[in-house]
């Protein structure tokens, strides 16, 4: 089943409880290569387009105070919870400090209203995207594909600027503190277990993935 997709008929999986860290020993390595990982609400969830803003000031803000790390925010909206992940790699010594950052970063977005700026500037982009998809075959196949395959409407595509417009500040705040690595996360992470595993263990147990 490996990278196959995952059937609807699946049981959809649980939240993880709490913080777990695993993590593989590369001795020979000097760079570290990690990701957090939680669960994201399906597309059809009323939470789903705030979580998807979230997201994407998550990225923006990651970017703006790591600019020479290698982040990625990503998801994956599937008519059942599916995965939100953010992963990166960073110098052995430096890996658990920028994880802490990211944590402090995440715990902001989840307290404090987001500016509307802010909130203008992604509401913007996504509906940009949405029409340069709209423009192309591949794009409107897909759009309808998806209408179909998540049961958003026959209107979704005439709907999703409006839809988007209304996600004010709160609905995004809430949606980061209910989805954005809410409750229980996993975090994995490879390099130097001699360098990594000292620094891990202060934010939770750690299990190694080889001996």
């Amino acid at each position: 089943m490996r990278n196959d997709e995952v059937p609807f008929s699946f049981k959809a999986p649980r939240n993880p409880a709490g913080r777990k860290i695993l993590l593989e020993d590369d001795p020979a390595s000097p760079a570290a290569h990690f990701v957090m990982g939680g669960l994201f609400p399906p597309r059809g969830d009323p939470a789903y387009l705030p979580a998807l803003m979230a997201a994407h000031i998550l990225q923006e803000r990651l970017t703006k105070a790591l600019p020479t790390s290698l982040l990625t925010v990503g998801n994956q909206g599937r008519r059942m919870v599916s995965p939100f992940y953010i992963q990166g790699q960073a110098a052995a010594e430096q890996a658990v400090e920028q994880i802490g950052k990211i944590q402090k970063i995440m715990a902001e977005l989840k307290e404090a209203l987001i500016p509307e700026e802010e909130l203008a500037s992604v509401r913007g982009r996504l509906i940009d995207e949405f029409r340069l998809e709209l423009g192309t075959s591949d794009g409107l196949c897909a759009i309808m594909l998806d209408a179909e395959l998540y049961h958003l409407g026959s209107n979704y595509a005439a709907n999703f600027p409006a839809m988007v417009a209304r996600c004010d500040a709160e609905a995004v705040r809430r949606a980061a503190r209910n989805w954005l690595l809410s409750g229980g996360e996993v975090i994995v992470i490879c390099g130097p277990a001699g360098v990594l595993k000292p620094a891990l263990e202060p934010l939770g147990t750690v299990q190694m993935l080889n001996p």
